[in-house]
């Protein structure tokens, strides 16, 4: 499951993509309601396969990278952001 995936790698929320868009398509905000419900329902049962027991729990120990990635560089821990400066104290 997508969203799992996305959760387990440190994501703080998941795009649904169209999805949302094709349940509003065909019954409007039920239609868009019964995909939530959906895809609710397709993260509880990847995370009971998993042995996630809540959402927070879920992280990098649940995600296997294919070995090809460990040697091509690939597969690499995030590095923390750099610092930006606000445009009102910009350094000439």
């Amino acid at each position: 499951d997508d969203i799992a995936k996305a959760l387990a790698v440190g994501a703080d929320l998941v795009s649904i993509g169209r999805a949302w868009g094709y349940g509003n398509a065909a019954a409007g905000e039920k239609g868009v309601l019964r995909v939530l419900d959906i895809l609710d329902g397709e993260l509880s049962l990847a995370m009971g396969q998993l042995g996630a027991t809540s959402v927070p729990a879920l992280d990098r120990s649940f995600v296997e990278y294919p070995e090809a990635w460990h040697g091509a560089g690939m597969h690499r821990e995030p590095e923390p952001a750099e610092a930006v400066e606000a445009p009102g104290e910009l350094t000439p």
